[in-house]
């Protein structure tokens, strides 16, 4: 409570800006957290004094002091924001602790507010040094081929990301003006109206190393160096009037020696390193299956030897397990830090708009890849501003409608085990299908035909197409059509999807669904042997596993199937699979499938019966992607390594059920 403002508080009548100008004039570090004000006060009351303060600032709680309580003061009170109404005469002793529980109440608040703050800048320091580095990569690229159009495309999403996240980010507004300009050179560059040449890469090169020099100030909290000339230069350029290098000033050569010289007090693990920890992990679990093989194949152990092996066996599998989901928990951050700049982003754009809208986040305990989060960061960015700039309404329009004045957006996050959901919602205008299809006609996206026969599902696809926008102008929230187009490249890059759906005038949702992601493709399988090779079938995918028995074998036309649970199923061996329409991929007589086993596999609704020579037992199957000396295989999604030199085809139970259920329609068919 700062008593010594109290005559400013008396005097001010209808100066509705006091608060601010009164905290701005506060020493720093204080607050003004409470405000006591009596009924009767000269020139005006107290109530009265309340309206005036809320129209600039409705977060400090007031508390009114009378003696004239009545249900008419107190209803009169509550409307004008009146947080509390103290009866006179009171305790001195009461008036300081109900003093002290506010003070305590803005103490906790602010620390909620620092923590916060903190963490959304080490997000954005993480995010944005990844994004600098990438631009580096693509200025490098384009010095090589200047008229790679997606490399461009690439460069102007990564600048685009880190201006829209630095607007959201206590700190990081003075990187915005410096990216903003090098958007607008890029923006030319797409158009066509700016040819690239060595001049410009040059110059938005030293200007990447501008904007890396500031954000090491940032991290260090030191003074960023100015970058008015650099912007001035940048600008210059993208209007066609510049070709004069832009290059680093002497107050950023200074800053590189002091930061430089700076020793972090946390450590920062690139994702890189982590990566081969975890390849390393990979290859422990090699080596733990190689044990096993040669525990289960060595026949000149004792009994003692194979009792004290199948320990070892059992311990290494243990470590080698906890490693993989230490590193794999290590790699996993909630998406409470991806979260928490969202609700920022709602309140500057909101201010500099004139909108209003509230935002709802939910699942923020869900935990991703730090890789992913790094990404979704950027892309809920992006769809949260195009929401309040595209979607949400004025107040006046919103109730005009007979919607409440201010709009929600509902941010929310589900694991679902195989793929994280996150959904992005608003209740605003929804899309215009007719408004979308007119732009799409001038871009020459669509023609007339094609556009008479587009589904609600393909109109609203084009929307993140690169460059496509509605906006009438562009400013710094949108308007260049990058950000739908961004977050579709974004998602693709982890092997995701997007959609959108809406209902105009009642909303918009945008979905994104992302596969969970394994950096260590492990896959607990079964290990078979057929024809002399080895295949790994996951275990998720197996219903049951039996030896072949000739009087439950039928063969139709070309294939062969079995009864199970009621059902006729294909089943096949699959050098069979793979030649089917082959006169004779299925003309050995029933009496050779005796021996067999046959693995029944299920994906969704549908089974198939794989039939192979044995049984090895199971095994952990680190999968690798084929490669240029292993082409891919129809029905398996890569290899394994056994353990004792040999290779391990994993079978794709979706790939190979559905080839089985196939050619046994084709085979009826026929």
């Amino acid at each position: 409570l700062n008593l010594k403002y109290k005559k400013n508080l008396l005097s001010l009548h209808h100066k509705s800006s006091f608060l601010n100008q009164n905290q701005r004039s506060i020493p720093h570090g204080e607050y003004i957290f409470l405000i006591l004000a009596d009924l009767i006060l000269p020139g005006m009351n107290g109530i009265e004094l309340c309206q005036k303060l809320r129209d600039e600032q409705d977060d400090v709680p007031y508390i009114l002091v009378t003696a004239k309580a009545d249900r008419d003061r107190a209803i009169a009170g509550l409307r004008a924001g009146v947080t509390d109404v103290i009866d006179k005469p009171f305790h001195y002793d009461n008036l300081i602790a109900l003093v002290k529980s506010y003070a305590e109440k803005r103490k906790n608040a602010l620390e909620e507010e620092r923590k916060e703050a903190e963490a959304l800048l080490a997000t954005f320091l993480d995010e944005a040094r990844d994004q600098l580095v990438g631009i580096e990569e693509s200025l490098i690229h384009l010095e090589e081929d200047p008229s790679d159009r997606s490399e461009i495309d690439r460069l102007f999403r990564r600048i685009h990301t880190i201006k829209g996240s630095a607007g959201s980010t206590k700190k990081a507004e003075i990187l915005i003006p410096l990216a903003h300009a090098f958007e607008s050179v890029l923006a030319k560059l797409k158009a066509g109206e700016l040819r690239l040449d060595s001049y410009i890469i040059d110059s938005l090169l030293n200007a990447n190393d501008l904007l890396t020099s500031q954000l090491r100030a940032i991290e260090s909290d030191q003074s960023a160096p100015d970058a008015e000339e650099a912007i001035k230069l940048i600008l210059e350029i993208a209007n066609g009037q510049n070709n004069q290098v832009v290059t680093d000033n002497e107050q950023l050569n200074k800053l590189e020696t002091k930061v430089n010289s700076d020793t972090d007090a946390g450590v920062y693990v690139p994702t890189e390193k982590l990566d081969g920890f975890m390849e390393m992990c990979g290859e422990l679990i090699a080596v733990k299956n190689a044990f096993q093989m040669f525990c289960r194949e060595s026949g000149y152990l004792t009994q003692a030897g194979v009792r004290a092996s199948k320990d070892v066996g059992q311990t290494l599998d243990k470590v080698a397990d906890r490693i993989q989901q230490q590193l794999m928990e290590i790699r996993k951050v909630p998406l409470k830090k991806v979260f928490a700049k969202l609700s920022r982003i709602v309140k500057q754009v909101c201010t500099e708009i004139h909108k209003e809208a509230s935002i709802k986040l939910v699942g923020a305990d869900v935990t991703v890849d730090k890789t992913v989060a790094n990404i979704l960061s950027g892309c809920l960015a992006h769809a949260v501003r195009n929401a309040l700039d595209h979607g949400i309404e004025t107040p006046d329009e919103r109730i005009e409608c007979g919607k409440s004045a201010k709009g929600e957006i509902i941010v929310k996050a589900e694991d679902l085990g195989e793929v994280i959901v996150i959904t992005v919602e608003d209740d605003g205008r929804g899309i215009d299908k007719h408004r979308i299809l007119d732009k799409a006609l001038k871009m020459h996206l669509v023609d007339k035909d094609m556009s008479d026969r587009l589904e609600d599902k393909a109109i609203f696809d084009l929307i993140f197409h690169s460059g496509f926008s509605t906006a009438s102008q562009v400013t710094n929230i949108s308007g260049r059509g990058v950000g739908m187009d961004a977050i579709q490249t974004s998602v693709q890059s982890l092997g995701g999807e997007t959609s959108i759906s809406s209902s105009f005038g009642e909303g918009t949702s945008l979905k994104i669904t992302i596969p969970v992601m394994k950096t260590i493709n492990v896959v607990r399988s079964i290990l078979v042997e057929s024809d002399k090779s080895l295949y790994a079938i996951p275990l998720k995918s197996v219903s049951s596993i039996s030896n072949m028995k000739t009087n439950e074998i039928t063969r139709i036309k070309n294939c062969l199937s079995i009864q199970y649970r009621g059902q006729a199923i294909r089943v096949a061996s699959y050098t069979e699979l793979l030649n089917a329409g082959a006169l004779n991929a299925c003309s050995k007589p029933k009496s050779e499938y005796q021996e067999g086993v046959v693995v029944i596999m299920h994906n969704k609704s549908d089974e198939c019966g794989l039939i192979v020579d044995r049984i090895l037992g199971q095994f952990d199957a680190v999968i690798r992607p084929f490669n240029k000396l292993i082409s891919n295989l129809k029905g398996f999604e890569g290899t394994a390594v056994v353990g004792n030199g040999k290779i391990a085809y994993v079978v794709n139970a979706e790939e190979m059920v559905a080839l089985a259920i196939s050619q046994r329609i084709d085979s009826m068919a026929a």
